[in-house]
């Protein structure tokens, strides 16, 4: 008598049922950046009628890289009174990672030679925040224009605390004075107050920093402090931009 063989569609049946009971818990990012990892579960099917040897089968998954195009980027200059030149950077993080950021800027003229050169970096920007970096060419003017490579560090040291800061500006002839409360549940640390002052044509006229902490460097959770940055002159608008890093002990 001849052996009859199962079809193949009853195996191939078999095997998606048995594949509905297995699940894959796949990678996540939380609210302040932080990331979280499931354990990813693999089956390999053995048919016992055939064969008892049993074999295992690995997948690994590639996380997509952060590029340059998840971030809205805007562009500042401004050449103080005593020749050097900021490079600013205002950067907000669409994408769902949070990310340290460094860059490298090269200075050009108006005919296009090379007049200087910096690095600049943040140290956080969580997902849906914005910030600002800059390079600082000293003893530099008459920048034109400025070509600069990113790189984003997706496994960072610090967790994003910006988007927990909410301030309030009183603006005034000459200053403007910030005030800072920490909504977050961690401490915010070296927060640091950037102010861009305009004049009418929306040149920068002027620039203006400050660290808002305490003696321990930081602004603690539900705590509000305060800062004044000045220009010493009129304006007509201004533009004020947070740092600051927090540390998920």
């Amino acid at each position: 008598m001849k052996r009859m063989c199962l079809p193949k569609v009853i195996a191939v049946t078999m095997a998606v049922a048995m594949s509905a009971l297995f699940c894959t818990a796949c990678v996540s990012v939380s609210e302040t950046g932080a990331t979280t990892s499931g354990t990813l579960a693999t089956t390999t099917e053995v048919d016992n009628r055939e064969t008892t040897e049993e074999s295992t089968e690995e997948t690994t998954t590639t996380a997509k890289e952060v590029s340059k195009s998840e971030f809205d980027i805007q562009e500042y200059k401004y050449e103080s009174s005593i020749g050097s030149t900021y490079y600013f950077l205002v950067v907000k993080n669409n994408s769902s990672t949070a990310v340290g950021i460094s860059f490298n800027m090269v200075a050009y003229d108006k005919s296009n030679n090379t007049i200087g050169a910096g690095n600049g970096s943040i140290d956080i920007v969580g997902p849906g925040e914005e910030t600002i970096g800059y390079c600082f060419f000293d003893d530099v003017k008459g920048v034109d224009h400025v070509e600069y490579e990113m790189s984003f560090d997706e496994s960072p040291y610090y967790v994003p605390v910006v988007g927990k800061l909410e301030a309030v500006k009183n603006i005034n002839k000459k200053n403007v004075v910030v005030t800072v409360t920490n909504k977050g549940d961690i401490p915010a640390e070296f927060v640091e107050a950037h102010a861009l002052f305009f004049n009418k044509q929306g040149t920068i006229i002027g620039y203006s920093s400050a660290y808002l902490t305490d003696d321990d460097s930081e602004i603690k959770p539900g705590k509000k402090l305060s800062a004044q940055l000045d220009l010493y002159k009129g304006y007509n608008s201004v533009k004020v931009f947070f740092t600051g890093r927090g540390t998920d002990d």
